[in-house]
């Protein structure tokens, strides 16, 4: 798009989609949340003991077999894992980048807009913008985690056209313009 404000505006809608999306499951599953959080914690607390057995009365095989009954009626903890819940509210492909490779490309453009900004919000989400009117350290950033697989959505205007090399599969046009052609 040529339009600067329509493709922030497209990127702020897709982050409130998906926003909304995930408060409404997570105030649907907040019970199974703390369930499965606890039941983390003791299960944690049940192998704790079970190294520690010489400090404990018990026999290891009672201790197995307490481990084995608390897993028998349990939620499956695996499912309802944090990481995994927000993974259903991101276009972040799992395995393609790191959250380390996330912070270091974007440790500059977080210090200069801060952390909690829109557009670094919009990042951890799997989508970026990309024109001439952001601040050269966030462009780069939206740059290098597109090419290393972190994003898999950028709105941008022509800039993108003008010599960066971000290979892509698909390309959208929003809007329509008079410069706009297939060259």
């Amino acid at each position: 798009n040529f339009d600067r404000a329509t493709c922030e505006k497209l990127a702020f809608g897709f982050n409130e989609i998906l926003s909304k999306a995930e408060q409404l499951q997570r105030e649907e599953h907040a019970k199974d949340l703390k369930q499965s959080a606890k039941q983390r914690d003791q299960k944690a607390k049940m192998e704790k003991r079970a190294r520690d057995k010489v400090l404990s009365e018990k026999k290891e095989e009672e201790m197995l077999q307490e481990l084995a009954e608390m897993g028998g009626d349990t939620i499956d903890v695996t499912s309802l894992d944090e990481a995994s819940f927000k993974a259903q509210f991101t276009f972040v492909q799992e395995g393609r980048s790191s959250a380390q490779d996330f912070d270091r490309i974007t440790e500059s453009a977080r210090k200069q807009m801060g952390e909690n900004h829109p557009m670094i919000q919009i990042l951890r989400r799997g989508s970026g913008v990309h024109h001439s009117g952001l601040q050269n350290k966030y462009r780069m950033a939206v740059e290098m985690l597109f090419r290393c697989g972190y994003l898999r959505i950028v709105l941008s205007t022509e800039t993108l056209a003008f010599g960066i090399n971000m290979p892509c599969r698909s390309v959208v046009f929003a809007g329509d313009h008079v410069a706009l052609n297939s060259i």
